[in-house]
């Protein structure tokens, strides 16, 4: 008889739920809206069957239309002026955040921002499924480590960033160098969605799966910024007064010139 060895079974890529904390920087003195961790108990309380259905969005202004539309993988062109319930609702939680968002505002023509990005911070990284670390995002999605990238100097970040482009798996990793050490690791996703928008996901220095990012300042104390939001504010593409988060490939940032 022949003694074969099983096959030892590759462990699962860990993922995480949105019961659990994600990974961090500290955020710094100057918080942004995204550090205020209470948006669960408050969407709880919230009663949004007191909300028309469909609620009128024809009058909300354009960047805050392209928000509903990106949170609700909706094509910011398919946006109609009406938004139902249960349209909302089929993108699950985040559906439940523009909803909230809608409800919290004092203005019917503006989302309640403050809430709105709270929201995203809470549930957006939690809701897609990303792996947990670099190792198992490389695993599952692309092995890039091995991949020749382009070094360059970056506005956004005012330091070094290699590049890696697979076009082919409409995956672009951004690695963030300090003294030639990887720093942080962002991730466009150009395939992940059904709406033609960007996905994004960090990971920090140990690779592990975060929520935001660090970033220059005009004072010259670096930022924490929440993600995707942060990274949403560089992507953003507007065309016919139409907001949506499909530049692959911007050019704007503390640094430029």
């Amino acid at each position: 008889m022949c003694a074969c060895e099983r096959p030892v079974p590759e462990p699962p890529i860990e993922r995480i739920s949105c019961d659990q904390d994600i990974n961090g920087i500290p955020w710094g003195a100057d918080q942004p809206p995204e550090s205020d961790s209470d948006v669960t108990a408050e969407l709880s309380e919230l009663d949004l069957s007191q909300l028309p259905d469909p609620i009128d969005i024809s009058q909300m202004v354009e960047i805050d239309r392209g928000l509903i539309s990106y949170a609700l993988e909706i094509a910011p062109t398919e946006l109609g002026p009406l938004l139902s319930h249960e349209q909302a609702l089929m993108a699950g939680v985040l559906g439940e955040v523009v909803l909230a968002s809608i409800a919290r505002s004092d203005n019917p023509d503006w989302l309640d921002l403050d809430f709105f990005r709270r929201g995203l911070q809470h549930y957006y990284t939690c809701s897609k499924g990303f792996p947990t670390t670099l190792a198992g995002f490389e695993s599952e999605l692309l092995a890039f480590s091995g991949r020749q990238g382009t070094v360059v100097d970056s506005v956004a970040k005012c330091t070094e960033r290699r590049l890696i482009a697979a076009p082919e798996s409409g995956i672009y990793v951004s690695q963030t160098l300090f003294e030639g050490v990887v720093e942080e690791t962002e991730i466009v996703l150009t395939d992940w969605r059904n709406d033609g928008q960007l996905d994004f996901v960090v990971y920090d220095a140990e690779g592990r799966l975060t929520d935001r990012s660090l970033f220059p300042s005009l004072g010259g104390t670096p930022a924490v910024m929440g993600a995707p939001y942060s990274c949403m504010s560089c992507h953003f593409n507007v065309t016919d007064e139409v907001w949506s988060y499909d530049l692959r490939f911007p050019d704007s940032g503390i640094c430029k010139d």
